[in-house]
């Protein structure tokens, strides 16, 4: 069901100011290590008169080094909703111990290559260079360890998996987010996903702006008040306002006061 409570002009009205919420790559930072300025600025800006929460693929420990320190305690959904973070406590939804067994069969099976997040550590094993891999552990917060070792699957990323192994993963009744321009097949636990996560938080369907810019973030937008998407992306389908990385910074502020101006109208 579509949440949205209204059209491209119409934002909702809330007392306290309505939670926006932002994708990190590709939407608000586009180099894999920091936000550009202006963008900060504008978020920090729009902090002053609604709630901020960042809801990325990366697991938290990859969104901490991204996050300028006026940011860095803002509650974060990440993984794709796999985990989230709130006053400084982290939560994580694992995959069951039946499914991680199938995983880990499906790439022995067919000798893919994988990375994968634990609640803090990961693994991964390739045989060429991912772009996806700039973005593990910048920080050096955690350990890469054997997949056996890890306690628990919380994120699985798959390079190279054909349609047998796609369709055998589909079977597994598991979240899976496809990106072809990367070769890889992301997979989140089952019913897991960016809005399901903004639930978790309190935050419910049709009480939220959401920024993004792929697959991803579908659910977030269908499930969104109010939807902006950056760049040319399928998901551009959902959005109430396609926009260029450009204007990120202008429609945040314009989006910010149009919805406290709502709000006490």
């Amino acid at each position: 069901m579509h949440a949205r409570k209204g059209g491209a002009d119409q934002v909702p009205q809330m007392d306290q100011g309505i939670p926006f919420v932002f994708d990190v790559d590709g939407t608000t930072c586009f180099n894999g290590t920091q936000m550009p300025p202006e963008i900060v600025a504008a978020i920090t800006r729009c902090r002053a008169g609604h709630p901020i929460l960042f809801a990325s693929a990366r697991p938290i420990r990859d969104l901490i080094p991204v996050l300028p320190t006026e940011l860095a305690d803002v509650p974060l959904i990440g993984g794709n909703g796999a985990f989230t973070r709130s006053d400084g406590h982290i939560e994580v939804t694992k995959f069951s111990d039946s499914v991680r067994r199938s995983i880990n069969d499906i790439i022995d099976r067919y000798e893919l290559e994988y990375l994968i997040d634990s609640s803090w550590d990961y693994s991964f094993q390739v045989t060429q260079e991912r772009e996806i891999l700039e973005r593990v552990d910048q920080a050096g917060l955690a350990k890469r360890v054997a997949r056996e070792e890890l306690p628990e699957y919380a994120k699985v990323v798959l390079f190279g998996a054909g349609d047998v192994a796609l369709t055998e993963l589909t079977k597994l009744g598991v979240t899976i987010n496809v990106h072809q321009s990367e070769d890889l097949v992301d997979l989140s636990p089952k019913a897991v996903d960016k809005a399901t996560a903004l639930l978790a938080l309190n935050i419910p369907a049709g009480e939220y702006v959401a920024f993004g810019n792929d697959q991803n973030d579908l659910r977030m937008f269908e499930n969104a008040a109010y939807a902006v998407c950056v760049g040319t992306s399928e998901v551009g389908k959902l959005a109430d306002r396609v926009i260029t990385r450009a204007e990120v910074g202008t429609a945040i502020d314009a989006l910010s006061v149009n919805v406290a101006a709502e709000a006490v109208s």
